[in-house]
C-alpha cells in the first residue's frame, strides 16, 4: 500500500516557488540597481568627450534640439558668472561609453560655443561679449 501524501497548501507551494526563484529575483534586482556617481568634469573635458564620441548626445530617446542661440548664449553667460547650472545625467551604456539622459541641450550648447558655431547674443550681464 502506497502512503498517501498530505495535500499541500497554496502557501507551501508558494514557499517552494519562492526558494527556487530567489536567485533569479536577486540577480534581476541587482541588474536594475542604479549606481549614482557624481563627477565634476571641467567644460573642456565634457566638450572633448562629446567630440570623441564618449558621450552620445543624440540617442534615439532624446528630443530634437530646441534651444535658440540666445538661450545657448545665456548658458555660457551663466558659466562666466559662476551661476550653478543643473547637473548633466549620463547612463553608462558600455564601459567608458555614455548616453545623455538629461543635459543634451546644455552639452550641445557647450560644444557649439567651443567650436565657434554661434556668436553670443542676448547677454545681459556681460553684454559687451554679444556678437
Amino acid at each position: 500500500m502506497q502512503a498517501e501524501r498530505e495535500p499541500r497548501s497554496d502557501l507551501e507551494d508558494a514557499d517552494q516557488l519562492d526558494k527556487e526563484e530567489e536567485p533569479l529575483r536577486r540577480y534581476t534586482r541587482y541588474e536594475r540597481d542604479l549606481v549614482v556617481q557624481a563627477l565634476d568634469f571641467n567644460l573642456s573635458t565634457l566638450v572633448e568627450m562629446v567630440e570623441m564620441g564618449t558621450i552620445d548626445t543624440n540617442p534615439a530617446y532624446q528630443r530634437r534640439l530646441r534651444w535658440t542661440t540666445q538661450r545657448q548664449s545665456r548658458l555660457i553667460e551663466s558659466f562666466l558668472m559662476n551661476v550653478p547650472v543643473p547637473p548633466i545625467f549620463l547612463a553608462e551604456v558600455d564601459y567608458g561609453q555614455y548616453s545623455v539622459i538629461d543635459g543634451q541641450q546644455r552639452l550641445r550648447a557647450l560644444h557649439g560655443y567651443f567650436h565657434k558655431e554661434y556668436a553670443l547674443t542676448g547677454l545681459t550681464v556681460y553684454n559687451e561679449l554679444n556678437d
